[in-house]
């Protein structure tokens, strides 16, 4: 486990999440991915797919209720993000019960979607509120490219977990592509994207780009104005710039 004061960060000001307390469940650069936008600044330390109580469910819980305790300002999130994928930690469904029995605070889950395919994962993220998955390549060598999964992870496993998911889920439905100027920003790959997403309730979708240090130097940044015509590739969908 990392040498952490606590597992709470923020809270912090979203406009799409309002007022939101983080929470970080993962130690440091675990991931499933070691994506070549990640601003963490460097490669993942641990890449994989085995889902351990990397933070345990007791102390997360506990400094959870003692923020929540001592918070004079209302919150509109409790979001798991930060520094790895959140859905590695094995006790994420009991850690998200047990804010539940704390706290009437809408749950917020950021996946990059590789663990989906998993039953108890997706389990875990229906206690959830709001979950918001990530895919932005359908065509595997973008995928690989981008995303650089852990061996054994394909792109197929990825969409079929992403199906089931979205068609098995019941909270409100977000969704984010991150957009790679002269990778993955052709008209032809988000028009893959966007028919096999179609059939999904998604409630909105966001259009990321990596304007911060990676761990690819020299990444090119697609413009506003090229984001907004690719923004239209998924109408009627609600899309926003991020």
């Amino acid at each position: 486990m990392r040498n952490k004061i606590s597992v709470i960060y923020g809270p912090v000001r979203s406009r799409r999440l309002g007022y939101s307390l983080g929470i970080d469940i993962i130690p440091l650069k675990t991931c499933s991915f070691d994506c070549i936008f990640c601003e963490l600044v460097r490669k993942t330390d641990l890449l994989t797919l085995k889902r351990e109580p990397h933070i345990p469910k007791d102390i997360v819980l506990s400094e959870i209720k003692r923020v929540l305790d001592n918070m004079s300002t209302s919150l509109d999130s409790i979001t798991f993000s930060g520094s790895g994928e959140p859905t590695l930690n094995s006790e994420l469904e009991e850690i998200i019960k047990g804010i539940k029995t704390i706290s009437s605070i809408p749950i917020t889950v950021f996946t990059n979607s590789s663990l989906l395919f998993q039953p108890e994962v997706r389990r875990a993220l229906s206690y959830a509120d709001r979950v918001k998955f990530t895919l932005s390549a359908l065509t595997p060598e973008l995928f690989y490219r981008i995303n650089r999964p852990v061996n054994g992870l394909t792109l197929e496993m990825v969409l079929s977990g992403i199906n089931d998911f979205c068609n098995e889920y019941k909270g409100e439905l977000w969704m984010e592509i991150m957009i790679i100027e002269e990778i993955n920003n052709s008209l032809t790959e988000m028009s893959k994207i966007k028919k096999f997403i179609e059939k999904f309730p998604i409630a909105q979708i966001h259009l990321n780009r990596p304007v911060r240090a990676s761990t690819e130097p020299g990444l090119k940044i697609i413009n506003e104005d090229e984001l907004r015509d690719l923004a239209e590739v998924f109408h009627p969908f609600k899309v926003s710039i991020v």
